[in-house]
């Protein structure tokens, strides 16, 4: 079969969608992750873009060669039943972690626009998602999906006027420079925890292996160049917004009036509905798990979030997040591991191509 340009855009666009997300485009993982190492920042952030292309082309030709459809069968390809069974316990966790964040990142969005306490935020959001999680949320993720290209269209918009607008306000504070390699790679890790799940599912759409290679240098090369433009418009900055909450909202309102409030209510949104989906996703698993009613779990959920989500966006996502890159450091090893006995496999038995 031909390689079809649509199916790698289709692909590397849902690689790039399951990644920016509103913790991304607030602009706090870049500067967790990669500005805070000033200089250092930059090729961390080149790693972290070979390291998405890797990870990208290393799921798509597993699923690609393996005849994959769904994320169990991947999970089962890569350890077996107890290692798939580990990283689904894994995911969950990781679905209520990020609700956490994303009611946290609305409570700071609240704060910043209002004149209520950051902890009024946080009860108010969760409240209002644990209400809308109890209802069916299809649409609610229908508009998700029409926000994210908004998002990331106004992120870059953002950071390019940014850049070529703004002379550099470099802060001269600490910096861990060593570590500038070890967060590179985390911030690929934890990232994969999910996108190697939703990656599972592409193989209707990889018709030819150099879909996959092409899909991967694709998604790969579109999150670096993302990364770049808002890493170098937070280190213009970073005297500025080092130390805040949401660092491209206060960008946009160094840019002007009209940008900060578009943008600050498409990031709202993007919270919002992240909370929702990451929220129903724990829920949904958890009542698979326990058999106990969601409506008694919704509210668990939330009385479980307000207290953690109460110690700030900014820390939790320094805190939260790398503790996944760690996790998820387990699950790129394995399939890294998979995929060059598979590679080898099919070089020393070529098999029938794909009809």
């Amino acid at each position: 079969m031909k390689t079809r340009f649509s199916n790698v855009l289709k692909i590397s666009s849902v690689y790039v969608a399951s990644t920016i997300g509103a913790a991304f485009a607030s602009g706090q993982e870049i500067i967790k992750f990669f500005t805070r190492f000033e200089i250092k920042s930059f090729p961390g952030v080149f790693i972290a873009g070979f390291l998405f292309a890797v990870v990208a082309i290393a799921v798509l030709d597993i699923v690609y060669y393996c005849e994959v459809k769904n994320s169990g069968e991947l999970l089962n390809i890569l350890g077996g039943k107890l290692v798939g069974k580990f990283f689904e316990y894994m995911t969950l966790l990781f679905s209520f972690c990020i609700f956490i964040v994303m009611i946290a990142g609305a409570a700071a969005l609240w704060n910043r626009l209002t004149d209520f306490s950051y902890t009024s935020g946080v009860l108010i959001m969760t409240l209002i998602c644990i209400i809308l999680i109890s209802f069916n949320i299809r649409g609610i993720l229908t508009v998700s999906e029409v926000l994210t290209p908004l998002m990331i269209g106004g992120m870059l918009y953002l950071g390019v006027k940014v850049i070529f607008r703004s002379q550099a306000v470099i802060s001269q504070g600490t910096s861990l420079t060593n570590n500038w390699l070890t967060y590179a790679f985390l911030y690929a890790c934890y990232n994969s925890i999910l996108n190697i799940l939703v990656m599972s599912s592409m193989y209707p759409w990889i018709t030819t292996r150099k879909t996959s290679i092409y899909s991967g240098i694709a998604g790969g090369t579109a999150l670096f160049f993302a990364m770049w433009v808002l890493n170098q418009a937070l280190y213009m900055n970073l005297k500025t917004i080092r130390y805040t909450q949401l660092p491209m909202v206060e960008i946009s309102a160094i840019i002007g009036k009209l940008d900060f409030l578009i943008y600050s209510l498409i990031l709202a949104f993007a919270l919002i509905t992240t909370a929702i989906s990451s929220g129903f996703c724990f829920v949904k698993g958890f009542e698979a798990i326990t058999k106990k009613p969601r409506w008694l779990l919704n509210i668990c959920m939330g009385m479980l979030a307000v207290p953690f989500a109460n110690q700030g966006f900014s820390d939790m996502v320094g805190t939260i997040y790398p503790v996944f890159g760690y996790l998820g450091s387990s699950l790129v090893i394995l399939l890294i591991i998979r995929w060059l006995q598979i590679i080898m496999q099919r070089r020393k038995s070529p098999q029938k191509k794909r009809a």
